[in-house]
C-alpha cells in the first residue's frame, strides 16, 4: 500500500472556510426566518463579515499566483498580504458599523425595553422580590 501525501494549500483552505462561511449564513438565515430569533439574524449578519473576508482572501489569493512580468520582476507573491490586509480591515469595519448601529438605535430609544433589565440582571418594577438586607456590613 503506497502512502499518497496529501497537501493543504492556501488555496484550499481559503475555498473551504468561504464554502463553510456560506453554509453558516444560509443555516443561520434559515433559523432567524423559522424562529424569529433576532439572534440568529445577528449572527447571520456577522457571518456575512466573514464571507465577505473570505470572498476577499479568495481574490486575494488568486492575484498572488500571477507570473512575473516587466513591472513586478519577482511575481506578485507578496499581494496575498494586502488582500490578507484589507479583508481583516473589513471585518472590523463591517462589525463595528453593526454594533454602532446597535448603539445609536438603543440611545434614540428605538428598541424594544421588553424583559431588557431581565437579560442585564436587574429586577424590574414587575418581577421585584423583597430582599433581605445585607448583613455585617453595616
Amino acid at each position: 500500500m503506497q502512502d499518497k501525501k496529501i497537501y493543504i494549500t492556501s488555496e484550499k483552505v481559503v475555498k473551504v472556510s468561504f464554502f463553510v462561511d456560506i453554509t453558516d449564513v444560509l443555516i443561520n438565515l434559515l433559523v432567524a426566518i423559522i424562529s424569529g430569533s433576532v439572534i440568529m439574524l445577528s449572527q447571520a449578519l456577522q457571518g456575512s463579515a466573514d464571507l465577505l473576508a473570505s470572498g476577499l482572501l479568495i481574490f486575494g489569493v488568486k492575484k498572488s499566483k500571477g507570473l512575473a512580468d516587466r513591472k513586478h520582476p519577482f511575481g506578485y507573491g507578496r499581494e496575498v498580504y494586502f488582500w490578507t490586509f484589507l479583508s481583516a480591515l473589513t471585518t472590523f469595519r463591517q462589525k463595528s458599523l453593526y454594533q454602532e448601529r446597535r448603539k445609536v438605535r438603543r440611545y434614540v430609544g428605538h428598541e424594544a425595553d421588553i424583559n431588557k433589565s431581565l437579560a442585564e440582571g436587574e429586577c424590574t418594577e414587575r418581577n421585584r422580590e423583597p430582599r433581605a438586607p445585607a448583613r455585617g456590613y453595616l
